[in-house]
């Protein structure tokens, strides 16, 4: 199965609360996740693009 951008906010919406670490599929990479993130965790998400590369 593929999962695609707003499947995978979807998915992290419901799962990750503390700390999350992308590892920059394209999914993972996706605008709406990347806002998301940026909004609900602040300073805690690891990955390309994020706060802590």
């Amino acid at each position: 199965m593929t999962v695609i951008g707003h499947l995978y906010l979807d998915m992290m919406e419901l799962y990750a609360k503390t700390i999350l670490q992308q590892d920059g599929a394209p999914p993972h990479f996706c605008h709406l996740v990347r806002n998301h993130l940026d909004r609900e965790m602040t300073g805690r998400w690891i990955g390309r693009g994020g706060p802590i590369a």
